[in-house]
């Protein structure tokens, strides 16, 4: 039990952390009058010490547990993937059989492209696309020899 806890609350922390991240700092320092003088005193942004420290710790549990980087943004989207997926969603209401043909086309490159170069992400997207538009060809061939 103790074990799951701090595996939930290290994926917590690390999706916390990517939150946290994206968002942007634009001031660096903070200029604060000293009551007892007339001097500005200059301090460091506690907000980007803390993002600092943050990406640190962050990196030590990483480390530590030896946790894969979820670094999605460094991953190229791919665009082929998305488009047979959908086309193959798209085949199964309207235009079966040109669409499927479709998709089976755009999510067979997508899919080559996410084996052979893993920073391409969506070979998920890039199967199911493959698989749905078998379907859709499949279906409209079924229906058309139930018409015939």
């Amino acid at each position: 039990m103790k074990k799951k806890l701090s595996i939930l609350s290290i994926s917590v922390l690390l999706i916390s952390g990517s939150v946290y991240a994206s968002f942007p700092v634009k001031n660096t320092t903070t200029s604060i009058k000293d009551s007892n003088s007339s001097e500005n005193v200059e301090m460091n942004n506690p907000i980007k010490e803390f993002k600092k420290e943050f990406k640190e710790g962050k990196k030590l549990i990483r480390d530590k547990y030896k946790l894969k980087n979820n670094d999605n943004e460094s991953k190229k989207s791919n665009g082929l993937a998305v488009t047979g997926f959908v086309l193959s969603l798209v085949g199964l209401f309207l235009f079966g059989f040109i669409l499927g043909l479709l998709a089976i086309i755009f999510s067979a490159i997508g899919l080559g492209r996410a084996v052979k170069d893993s920073t391409y992400k969506g070979k998920g997207l890039a199967i199911a696309g493959l698989i749905i538009g078998i379907i859709d060809i499949a279906a409209w061939i079924v229906i058309l020899a139930l018409l015939i």
